[in-house]
């Protein structure tokens, strides 16, 4: 019986490792390559004045020719306000890239990262350079016109 679970565990992880296949190779990544809307969602705590807790959820869609807009809604130690933002990105062949913009609520903030993944798969991984000790994931939202990938 203990054998016959080890074995699913093993096709389990199989399977999974095999979904995983599709993450962009070093190399293959550009401006081009990384556009579309991305759903975010960041924690971690904002260092100025005091340091207080941080949370943030909302949309950014990249265009592909480096030029960002988006949605947020964010809560910094306990007060939530909401508004959008606009800046410019730039993405290395090894998946890294980098990106800054502007709030509606005056804030420059600065953010550096990897993407993995293709198509509806994509997502990146983040930190912030700021003032901020803040991480986050952005993972692609299906278009309504299917062309994701």
């Amino acid at each position: 019986m203990v054998m016959g679970k080890a074995r699913w565990s093993i096709i389990v992880v199989a399977v999974l490792l095999s979904l995983g296949a599709t993450i962009v190779k070093a190399g293959d990544c550009s401006v081009a390559s990384v556009k579309g809307s991305f759903g975010f969602v960041e924690q971690g705590t904002a260092l100025q004045p005091t340091p207080r807790l941080y949370a943030n959820s909302g949309i950014v869609t990249l265009d592909g020719t480096g030029l960002l807009l988006g949605k947020f809604t964010l809560n910094v130690g306990g007060v939530s306000a909401s508004g959008t933002l606009t800046g410019t990105y730039t993405v290395d062949p090894d998946c890294t890239y980098s990106l800054q913009f502007t709030t509606s609520l005056g804030a420059v903030l600065h953010q550096v990262g990897t993407f993995t993944g293709e198509g509806i798969f994509q997502e990146a991984h983040y930190i912030y350079t700021d003032n901020l000790v803040v991480t986050g994931t952005a993972k692609k939202i299906s278009s309504a016109k299917g062309n994701d990938r």
